[in-house]
């Protein structure tokens, strides 16, 4: 992307603290409503990175449209499970350099016990599998 065209997609370049980019002076900081670490590392991808193949794009906006119709499990997602969750990514790094710590290892059980409760909220999603809208290539609306 062009230097400009990167300033106004994402403003953190200017201001190095991710957490204090609330305003909406670029469109990382319209979307940035995220409730963890890698959530913002994600967005922050997606937005530099945006697809291109039709089909991860079409699964994508049917991904979205589940949530933007179904408030209530949304809801419960970011209140309940994600907010509380563990940044997998650095957990998995500190493993791999043989830097983990028992807090980290701790951290990482509760996580994998929250998994079936955030399992159990996809699927209650409009009482259809949750994978069905995530897996299904063939049906591009």
């Amino acid at each position: 992307l062009f230097p400009m065209t990167t300033s106004f997609i994402d403003k953190r370049r200017n201001n190095n603290n991710i957490k204090s980019d609330n305003n909406y002076s670029s469109l990382y900081g319209v979307l940035k409503h995220c409730q963890s670490s890698m959530g913002d590392r994600l967005l922050s991808i997606w937005i530099r990175q945006p697809l291109v193949d039709i089909k991860q794009i079409y699964r994508r906006q049917k991904l979205v449209k589940l949530f933007v119709e179904n408030v209530e499990p949304r809801q419960i997602l970011r209140d309940d499970h994600l907010k509380s969750l563990v940044d997998l990514e650095k957990i998995v790094t500190k493993l791999q350099n043989n830097k983990i710590t028992l807090k980290d290892l701790v951290d990482l059980y509760n996580f994998a016990e929250k998994v079936p409760w955030i399992k159990d909220t996809l699927n209650s999603v409009d009482d259809v599998k949750f994978t069905e809208y995530y897996d299904n290539d063939d049906d591009e609306d």
